[in-house]
């Protein structure tokens, strides 16, 4: 392709890209009257990366993807979930609100991930944005006992909190279920999360519990 025309295209792309017709005169004069083909390409690309107001025609790769994905945690998650554990929205709505010293937290994983027995399964809930860079969003906690049952319990961090995750998670993390029946535990005043749960699939299971503080039971079984 011949200079004049490499430089035809550039400025179409230009002026499809950019909101004005200002915008367009700004690349050009980011560049000397002489500039080669990628030294205006390159003042182009300054130009929009430093003004997102310019940025039409370009996808928003900070955007993730809709529904979280659940993989394994280890124990690189440490400080991630002693952070979400440690949250003040977290703690209150847990049985055990008190805060946690890192060095016991991080004990306490590495003791579970170790665990032949696996009686405890975690699971970082992640969003996956368009560029393939993951966002650690929440975590997933499975508690097994020997009658094919399992307690689950999930936290999400503050700012994906209120954005529709959290029944999502669930059904993705239930597809992984180490058992055929799984339970959760909360709080009555967390209205919230039970309608989330309700939505994957747990109906209500009892009356309302009064110890360690006033919960419903809720259950799922696996094929209902």
């Amino acid at each position: 392709m011949k200079l004049s025309s490499r430089k035809s295209l550039l400025r179409t792309l230009i002026s499809v890209a950019f909101t004005a017709t200002a915008s367009i005169a700004s690349a050009q004069t980011a560049a000397p009257p002489n500039a080669s083909f990628a030294d205006e390409f390159a003042a182009w690309q300054r130009l929009v990366s430093s003004n997102p107001a310019y940025r039409v025609a370009a996808p928003d790769v900070r955007q993730p993807a809709a529904d979280p994905v659940p993989r394994p945690a280890t124990l690189a998650d440490a400080r991630f979930l002693f952070r979400l554990r440690n949250d003040p929205v977290t703690r209150q709505s847990s049985f055990q609100a008190g805060r946690l010293r890192f060095s016991d937290h991080r004990a306490w994983l590495e003791a579970r991930l170790s665990d032949p027995a696996r009686r405890v399964r975690l699971w970082i809930a992640l969003l996956v944005r368009p560029d393939g860079a993951a966002l650690r969003i929440g975590q997933v906690r499975f508690d097994c006992d020997v009658r094919n049952r399992a307690e689950i319990s999930i936290a999400l961090a503050p700012r994906f909190r209120g954005r529709g995750h959290a029944t999502p998670l669930l059904v993705r993390a239930l597809a992984k279920a180490p058992a055929m029946r799984v339970l959760a535990r909360i709080r009555v005043e967390n209205e919230i999360s039970q309608r989330a749960f309700a939505k994957a699939g747990f109906r209500r299971h009892g009356a309302v519990r009064p110890r360690p503080a006033r919960h419903v039971v809720l259950l799922w079984r696996r094929g209902a």
